[in-house]
């Protein structure tokens, strides 16, 4: 998930004019999406390994 904020960082900042604010934009967003896969995982079970 990191390696996609570089690109989507520029990728909204530069190429569709947003700016700076785009970047803490893009940060945020991927740091949501990070807990949210962390937390389905927990809640799914899927981090123990096993079934």
């Amino acid at each position: 998930m990191n390696l996609l904020r570089v690109p989507f960082s520029w990728l909204f900042a530069v190429y569709f004019g947003y700016g700076a604010a785009a970047v803490w934009w893009v940060i945020g967003a991927s740091t949501l999406l990070k807990a949210m896969g962390k937390w389905w995982s927990v809640r799914s079970g899927a981090w123990q390994g096993g079934s």
